[in-house]
């Protein structure tokens, strides 16, 4: 009987392990079939009862009536669907809510503790960095044969999905390698360790060339928490928060920034010159946070350049309105990428209004945004846009408002267990996940769901290890 439960343990071992691989590169349709072949493990297992009591903390149970209740709004939203076809193919994307307590959270501690969660996160750091140095590879062939200036950029360097999904993928990997190197109380020398170290600035550097805004906020945010987190291992978490600020401040005036990043690294280097460590990663925190604050501040001018035409151009309308149609005015207006986000956010709320207790039926979001875009004769939404790109009304037009409140449960009972343990790693990823969740709808694609709920149960378990409990007890005591 023991054989057996470890044979079914290290089935669910590979093929998470498969599943950590495959997420960055968006292989169509493994990741739910992975899903699926983990619960088909779990009930030929049997002993679903034993099983089920090890979910014996509340942390598991809070996390696990998060999950479920999520999946049963979906699975209810599903029988009042018009479309029975697209329900069913939008509930299968949410598969994972219930493969990941059952999975995750039921198998025997020793047989998936700490040690072997990281060896996942290893090598999802290792094929995230796969997967870019494809990327760039993929460009470089493109630009010997079609040289141009839009390659190495934004969808072009994407090739595998959408930029903003590409960050997410990225933004996390980069977080657990700094976590692995610098902050995990149970590091210690890795066999490839210089390979996450080389990972480190090409992860930076690569998504700023995807020009994902969610990203590079996103990106900010884990410079920050990971900046906090190394200073406070080290006592010097103060210091580093008001330097983080003032870099900010002078991040317009690169000079000044330059000279007073320059005095402050060579002082504090003198002051703390007997470890070597921290020597190394002063330099190197401040370096990215210089790059970042002064690449945020050319976005944002550029941005803010585009907008100065976009108004110009909109104030200039009253003058030759008399010429045009009423619907040929209104697609002027929405070709603006930021008054088209406006103008979806105005739709989703007036549809939303209509159903707001439980919504119109799982995924059937996209159906009715439609629908109004034709009664407002909106041709351009019409085209270019079929969802919310926002999930947390995609699930309020799906499920309605009860639906939105277990969205939201979810994502607070992982931050809240992060901040009561101070475990950055559940802290930043949920952060990572509702940034997203702003600018697109994650949740109705596979490479967004399937990541992000198993990867939170992943980060979940990990921070409820017995034996990393213990030991960051002790280094924060």
């Amino acid at each position: 009987m023991r054989d057996s439960s470890i044979i079914h343990s290290k089935i669910n071992y590979f093929l998470l392990f498969a599943l950590v691989i495959v997420v960055p590169f968006c292989i169509p349709y493994l990741t739910p079939a992975i899903g699926g072949l983990l619960l088909l493990n779990w009930f030929i297992e049997g002993k679903w009862k034993r099983k089920l009591q090890r979910i014996d903390t509340l942390p598991k149970r809070l996390f696990t009536i998060a999950s479920f209740s999520l999946f049963l709004f979906y699975c209810i939203g599903f029988l009042y669907a018009p479309d029975a076809k697209m329900s069913i193919i939008a509930l299968a994307k949410k598969i994972w809510l219930l493969v990941t307590p059952l999975i995750l959270f039921a198998n025997d501690e020793y047989l998936f503790d700490s040690a072997r969660i990281k060896k996942l996160f290893k090598v999802y750091i290792y094929a995230v960095g796969a997967m870019m140095i494809l990327n760039l590879g993929i460009n470089f062939v493109q630009f010997l044969q079609f040289p141009t200036d839009k390659l190495f950029t934004y969808k072009w360097l994407s090739f595998f999905s959408h930029p903003s999904y590409c960050s997410m993928y990225i933004c996390t990997a980069l977080l657990l390698a700094v976590y692995l190197l610098f902050i995990d109380p149970e590091r210690k020398e890795y066999p490839l360790k210089n390979l996450l170290i080389l990972f480190l600035p090409l992860a930076f550097f690569f998504i700023i060339l995807l020009q994902s805004k969610t990203g590079l906020i996103a990106l900010f945010f884990v410079i920050q928490v990971l900046g906090i987190a190394l200073y406070k291992t080290y006592r010097e978490r103060i210091f580093f928060v008001l330097l983080s600020l003032l870099t900010i401040i002078f991040s317009i005036q690169l000079c000044i920034s330059i000279f007073t990043l320059l005095c402050l690294t060579v002082a504090f280097s003198y002051y703390k010159k007997k470890n070597r460590k921290l020597r190394f990663l002063f330099p190197f925190t401040l370096y990215v946070i210089l790059l970042f604050s002064f690449t945020s501040y050319k976005i944002i001018d550029e941005t803010n350049n585009r907008t100065s035409v976009a108004l110009k151009t909109l104030r200039n309308l009253d003058d030759f309105v008399h010429d045009l149609g009423e619907s040929d005015v209104c697609e002027i207006k929405v070709k603006n990428s930021s008054t088209q986000r406006v103008t979806l956010l105005k739709t989703s709320i007036k549809v939303a209004k209509e159903q707001p207790l439980w919504g119109y039926g799982t995924g059937s979001a996209r159906i009715f945004l439609h629908q109004q875009f034709v009664e407002d004769e909106n041709v351009i939404m019409q085209k270019k846009f079929n969802n919310c790109h926002n999930q947390y009304f995609e699930t309020i037009l799906d499920i309605g408002f009860l639906g939105i409140i277990s969205l939201i449960f979810y994502l607070f009972i992982p931050f809240y267990y992060g901040i009561r343990y101070r475990n950055i790693l559940c802290i930043s990823f949920v952060v990572i996940s509702a940034l997203n969740f702003m600018t697109e709808s994650m949740m109705e694609y596979y490479i967004g769901s399937d990541f992000i709920i198993s990867f939170m149960g992943l980060f979940f378990l990990y921070m409820l290890s017995p034996n990393l409990l213990l030991k960051e007890k002790r280094s924060y005591s």
